[in-house]
């Protein structure tokens, strides 16, 4: 085979596979639009069924707008009749505010006569209130008085009173007094030195069979010398002790043989014998 066969030969081979790719893509192309045409096919229906459901849809809001206009149709009548109702009731209002104001004014001159009239009785009444004012202060005035007169007399009375029953309770004092100064040899020139305030206390210590400490000291009063009665709880006497020496708050007894009428203890009482 010479060249130009084999030339020829290529060239039926390189058609042959053109061919061949053209008749692949017709092929191919041809099955493309078979797909689309069944997917064009199916969105139509489905747009068809969309447009219905929309139709019905579209339907449905017309019926409710229709039902709407024909109540609001409605309500506006409504509305114009109420209104003719106001404004018949505000033609009424206007002729009864008339009314009203004419009263009114009637009303503001019988009110300013009034007004003349009680500004005539305000200041009479003033005049009255100044001159019992005056004859109140004057009134006031003399009660004062008579309250400062009274609750002087009533100290006075008073004052006398408690003078009047001081004095008997100092006679009865004094004729007592006498009484006791009598009974005792005494006089009121007598000293009262060795005489012990009336006090009572407690026994806080024994220290031997002869001494003991009592609660009673000198800030109360007790000096040495100062005789003391001792006695229990119940009452019951023990005996008597003589003060030998004191200091603020205590002091230091010494016990009497001849009076004494039992053991002294820590606790019991100590009475100041006073004759």
């Amino acid at each position: 085979m010479n060249l130009f066969g084999k030339i020829l030969t290529i060239l039926v081979l390189i058609m042959s596979i053109v061919f061949m790719s053209f008749t692949m893509m017709t092929y191919a192309t041809h099955r493309n639009w078979r797909d689309a045409h069944r997917k064009v096919t199916t969105q139509l229906n489905n747009a068809q069924d969309l447009m219905k459901q929309k139709q019905i849809e579209v339907d449905r809001v017309g019926a409710l707008l229709t039902a709407e206009r024909a109540a609001r149709s409605k309500a506006l009548a409504s509305l114009e009749q109420k209104s003719n109702d106001l404004n018949q009731l505000l033609a009424a209002e206007e002729a009864k505010s008339q009314s009203l104001q004419t009263n009114a004014r009637l009303s503001e001159q019988t009110a300013q006569t009034a007004q003349t009239e009680m500004e005539r009785l305000k200041n009479e009444v003033n005049a009255l209130r100044e001159d019992l004012k005056l004859a109140q202060q004057a009134t006031n005035d003399k009660l004062r008085l008579a309250s400062v007169l009274q609750d002087k007399l009533n100290q006075t009375e008073g004052q006398l009173k408690r003078v009047t029953e001081r004095r008997e309770v100092m006679r009865t004092q004094l004729s007592r007094a006498k009484l006791v100064l009598d009974r005792n040899g005494l006089d009121e020139n007598s000293p009262i030195d060795n005489i012990p305030p009336e006090l009572d206390g407690v026994v806080t210590a024994v220290r031997d069979t002869n001494l003991i400490e009592v609660s009673l000291g000198s800030d109360e009063g007790i000096q040495a010398g100062h005789k003391l009665d001792i006695y229990r709880q119940d009452g019951s006497y023990i005996g008597r002790v003589v003060v030998t020496d004191t200091v603020s708050d205590r002091a230091v007894a010494r016990i009497v043989p001849e009076y004494r009428q039992g053991v002294i203890r820590i606790g019991d009482r100590v009475a100041t014998q006073l004759l």
